[in-house]
Parts: C-alpha cells; structure tokens; sequence
C-alpha cells in the first residue's frame, strides 16, 4: 500500500510541475510579447526616441536656417518678412516660416553649415554631435549612407532626410532661399497616390464628415487649409491627378512648386469644391506647369505665387 501511495505521489508531483512549466512558459511568453511585440513597452520606447532624435536634428537645423536667415540680413540690409502679403486687405501667416526675398545670397545655406558650421561633410552628411551637442539614438552610421541624417541642395532648396536601411528616406523639413521654409504639410495619410518613375502623383483626398444629402466633405482632420507635402516616401509630389470633389469646406491650398501638372478641373467648383478662395505657390509656380483661364475649376479663388503676387484674380 504504501509503494502505491508513493507512486502515486510522485505522479501528482510530476504532473505539478510539469502544469507549473507550461504556465511559466506562458508567462514568458506574455512578458516577451508585452516587451518585444510590434506594440511592446521596448518597441514604443525606441520609437519614441527614435522620433525625438528626429525632432532634435529638425530643431538643430532649423535653428541654424534662422542663424543664417539672420547673417544674410545683415549682410544686405534687408528685412526679414514674416507675414507673406496675400491680398490687399489680407495677410495669411504661413507656419513656420520666415521670408527674406532675396535674389541672390551672398553665401548659399550648404557652405554656411559645411564651412562655417562643420555640421555637414562634402556630401550633405551631418555629424550629429557636432549639430545638436549629444550623440542621439540614430543618425550616427558611418558609410555615410545608411542611419544617416543628410542636408540634400536642388537649385536654392534644402531638404533634411534621414537615410534608414534598404534605402528608405524619410524628409523631415524643407527650405528655400527667397521663399523661407515650406509650410508644415499635411500627412502622407491624407492623400491617396500612385509613384511613378519620375515622383508621386496624387489621385485622391481622404474625406470625413459628409453630410450625405448635401454631399458637404472636409478634408480628414478636419483641414481646411490644406499644405501638400513637396516629397512622400522620399519622392517629389509631380501631379495632382484628383480626389477634391466635394470637400466642400476647404478654404486654401498650398502646393509645392516640384508639381508640373495639375488635371484641368481639379479643384472644379461645380464639383462641390466651392469654397476654395487660396491657391498658394509659396515658392513660386514650377516652370512646367501652366496655370489655365479657368484656375482648374477653381472659380473663387486667386491664384497666388511667391512673395504674395497674384498671378491670377
């Protein structure tokens, strides 16, 4: 009798910690999901620093655009505007921006951060100890390619990317000499497109709050002055193709001067589009596009290019 008892304590026993191991296999299991998963604390936590490193260097630069904005000033006794003059009885600040309107400066925003700076090496790279004064979670790659922070120049605009792996660039902020920094422009999220070999295309405009038996949109998030981005996923923004019909409530768009077609009756105001009074090129109207008798559609509305003119009323 007791051999039997034994033997069947020690299954019990057996049993027991056999269940004690599957659940503490269990419990790793949660605790490795709730640390290392897609949402995990670990995860969330390096994308949090990630976007800080991203803001820092974004600030750092933007700071010295400011510096140099300011050394150009001074060396031609020019002011600094900070309200673009839309029309005569109205003045719309753009976000972030700051105008200088000058032709020609005496040196070009590159030489001031690689000669003046040391921020950036000959080929737009930038040393991010040297920018912001701390060694930061990303940007500190050595082949000059990848986990980069870069400074890239077309013609007098300065575009800050930052280079990951397999080739991605994501553009964290824009400048252009006599036009000041690009508006902040809407996500990528908004719109709808097609890449292209030569740039993005936009196709369609995300849209919320319809009224469905007056067919009244907004634009999603509630925009209403909308800023389309120069570059989505390292491309320039080429074409506006669609997608405005019936955003009923937006007031302006500001369009980056990298597009070189806009579709004929994009902004159609018998299409729904009928409070569009803005069409803003902030830094001017790209030499391959022609702005049509009928502004697109866009019957109310001026057509504005750099420093505030009206290209057409």
């Amino acid at each position: 009798m007791k051999t039997k008892e034994l033997k069947r304590n020690k299954g019990i026993t057996l049993i027991a910690l056999v269940i004690t191991i599957i659940v503490l296999l269990i419990l790793a299991g949660v605790t490795i999901a709730t640390l290392m998963g897609d949402n995990g604390i670990l995860t969330r936590a390096s994308e949090a620093q990630n976007e800080q490193a991203d803001a820092t260097v974004k600030d750092a630069i933007s700071l010295a655009w400011n510096e140099y904005q300011i050394i150009i000033n001074e060396s031609t006794g020019e002011v600094i505007e900070n309200e673009t003059k839309i029309a005569s009885i109205t003045q719309v600040k753009i976000r972030g921006q700051e105008e200088n309107y000058l032709a020609s400066p005496t040196m070009s925003f590159w030489d001031f951060l690689k000669d003046e700076k040391g921020y950036i090496d000959e080929n737009g790279v930038i040393d991010v100890e040297t920018l912001t004064g701390e060694k930061l979670s990303k940007g500190n790659g050595t082949d000059g390619v990848t986990d980069v922070y870069k400074i890239e120049q077309v013609d007098e605009t300065y575009t800050l990317k930052y280079c990951g792996e397999n080739n991605e660039e994501t553009t964290l902020w824009e400048a252009s000499n006599g036009s000041g920094t690009y508006p902040e422009a809407a996500s990528k999220d908004v719109f709808g497109t097609t890449e292209t070999e030569d740039g993005i295309i936009i196709t369609d405009i995300k849209r919320v709050g319809n009224d469905t038996e007056q067919n009244m949109y907004t634009v999603q998030g509630g925009i209403v002055d909308l800023v389309i981005p120069r570059t989505i996923n390292g491309k320039p923004v080429v074409a506006i193709e669609g997608g405005f019909s019936w955003c009923y409530y937006l007031k302006s768009v500001i369009i980056p001067d990298t597009v070189e077609i806009i579709n004929d009756d994009v902004f159609d105001y018998s299409n729904g589009v009928m409070n569009l009074t803005q069409i803003v090129f902030p830094n001017g109207v790209n030499e391959n596009l022609t702005i049509p008798e009928n502004k697109w559609g866009a019957r109310n509305a001026q057509i504005i290019g750099k420093d505030g003119e009206i290209l057409k009323e």
